[in-house]
């Protein structure tokens, strides 16, 4: 009875043994696996700002040339209406949509 326990026994530690490293290897690859997540996550994030940046940057630009070429117009009409308040005030209301 003791020779058929002991080798139970044996056969017992060895499952368990074997179950512990399935264990273990599967924690690893979970880890591993949320690593590489949180990797990704960071490097979208990182696009994400960079992506963000430009797009801000490109839109002040494009206001800035927008302001430009407003100045540019007013500097027309103010030339054209020969400096009188009345047609400079009129022009730029139909032109640009601003109340005086």
């Amino acid at each position: 009875m003791y020779v058929t326990s002991r080798r139970n026994t044996q056969a017992m530690k060895d499952v368990i043994e074997s179950n512990k490293n399935a264990y273990k290897k599967e924690i690893e690859a979970i880890n591993e696996a949320h690593t590489d997540k949180v990797l990704k996550l960071k490097n979208l994030h990182e696009e994400f700002q960079k992506t963000l940046s430009d797009v801000e940057e490109n839109f002040s630009q494009r206001k800035k040339d927008l302001t430009k070429k407003q100045a540019e117009e007013i500097k027309k009409i103010v030339i054209k209406s020969k400096g009188q308040p009345e047609i400079i005030k009129k022009q730029i209301q139909e032109e640009f949509g601003i109340e005086f």
